[in-house]
């Protein structure tokens, strides 16, 4: 019996590089004064690319004028939701969990799970650290690099053999 391959969701994939890019656009310029937007949209980039992992999404958004769109609908049984990246990892079935260390490993040279729980809540404690909540002290290098590695192995999983 051969094993059904996983088909990330291809909509919320370019939805995560959409905010992988946008950093990546204010990393290139070397405008580090916006160092807090960069984080965010890093973590956000990654917690999409495991969340597409789990969903289902096809279309584009649609546009209804005045700036005003609707995204795709979206398969209400994901089981992976939150903005906690190590949590969200932990879901994924282990031959999954296995199959993407080991592509990020290999494309990174940096070992995933080490960097999901480094990162794991930057998205929510990016955003709050004023509210004293967590100390701030955020690793801007190895969330981009998770970012970077995330987005690249979730889409090979769709295309290439494990």
């Amino acid at each position: 019996m051969t094993s059904k391959r996983l088909q990330p969701s291809r909509t919320i994939l370019e939805t995560a590089e959409q905010f992988y890019r946008a950093a990546e656009h204010v990393w290139s310029a070397g405008q580090v004064e916006y160092a807090m937007p960069l984080l965010v949209n890093y973590a956000f980039s990654a917690e999409l690319s495991l969340k597409a992992i789990d969903a289902s999404a096809s279309g584009a958004p649609t546009s209804v004028g005045r700036g005003v769109m609707h995204p795709p609908p979206i398969d209400s049984n994901v089981r992976i939701r939150g903005h906690r990246l190590d949590m969200m990892f932990d879901k994924l079935a282990s031959a999954t969990q296995a199959d993407l260390e080991g592509r990020f490993l290999q494309h990174t040279g940096d070992e995933l799970k080490p960097l999901l729980a480094e990162c794991a809540n930057y998205f929510e404690d990016v955003r709050y650290w004023y509210e004293g909540k967590v100390a701030p002290r955020f690793n801007l290098g190895g969330v981009r690099i998770l970012a970077r590695g995330l987005l690249h192995v979730v889409g090979e999983l769709g295309t290439n053999p494990p």
